[in-house]
């Protein structure tokens, strides 16, 4: 990611960093580091109190489920929801006490942006 810049406020009480980025594709990403587990937790409690669970992500629909990869294998939590006309993707890496979030109009668009990109260099 790259043109990282600190907002003046973050969307999130509980993260003790939050930089604004750009990913190769251009899709504005948000990303967060948490002090602690505690706070991560809160932080997805926080944001599932805007929706009710319908379904599964992949299918557009809003929810909140667990994800995981080859590469990262504990993965973390995965919630989707529509806001203000947009369909918003918040995810987390467990292990690693960060979150990233990123929005479309379109849920589909969101959802194959989602699963190509991979915002840590391994």
């Amino acid at each position: 990611m790259t043109g990282c810049a600190a907002p003046a406020r973050s969307d999130s009480a509980y993260a003790d960093a939050t930089l604004i980025c750009k990913a190769p594709s251009g899709m504005e990403v948000t990303a967060f580091h948490f002090p602690n587990r505690s706070a991560l937790d809160r932080q997805i409690g926080a944001r599932e109190t805007f929706y009710f669970d319908e379904g599964n992500c992949d299918d557009g629909q809003q929810s909140s489920e667990r994800w995981s990869s080859p590469a990262e294998t504990t993965g973390g939590s995965r919630l989707c929801y529509f806001f203000a006309n947009r369909f918003y993707e918040f995810w987390t890496y467990d292990d690693h006490l960060i979150a990233f979030t990123a929005d479309d109009p379109q849920a589909a668009r969101i959802n194959d942006w989602w699963h190509s990109f991979d915002p840590l260099r391994r």
